[in-house]
């Protein structure tokens, strides 16, 4: 199984860029472990980094914050987590968005499929921002 650095240098490579930009790269990556292309694309790198984490967490909670009535409650919020941070580790809101609504940016001249996907878009934009804001209130209870 690859670490997270090495799946972060194969990234780095993958990306197509000069063999200096490269090397700059791979060479902060491993100094600090994160390298200025993690940066300008933080949330990206950051939902990456805790996803599997927070999946962890919510697979089988043992208890549940004292404000919520139930562990159904506190999965419930779990998923909506869970599903925010697929959404920017993946950054595939128009991905979905072209597949409910069948338009396709720059292929696509329909006006009617365009708003659509546009509202879709939105839809889903805000449902991130729902599920990261429970994120925000519920940091504090991270811990099983």
């Amino acid at each position: 199984m690859k670490t997270f650095i090495q799946k972060r240098i194969a990234d780095i490579k993958a990306a197509k860029l000069t063999k200096g930009r490269e090397r700059k790269y791979i060479a902060q990556l491993e100094r600090r472990g994160w390298s200025d292309m993690d940066v300008w694309g933080l949330n990206t790198h950051l939902a990456n980094y805790m996803l599997p984490m927070v999946k962890l967490l919510f697979k089988n909670p043992q208890g549940h914050p004292c404000d919520l009535k139930s562990l159904k409650a506190w999965k419930a919020i779990g998923a909506k987590i869970t599903w925010s941070l697929e959404r920017y580790a993946t950054d595939d809101f128009f991905e979905l968005a072209e597949k409910a609504t069948g338009y396709h940016p720059g292929k696509t001249n329909d006006e009617k499929l365009r708003k659509r996907w546009s509202a879709k878009n939105r839809e889903l934009s805000l449902q991130a921002q729902e599920g990261m804001h429970l994120f925000g209130i519920y940091f504090c209870n991270f811990w099983d």
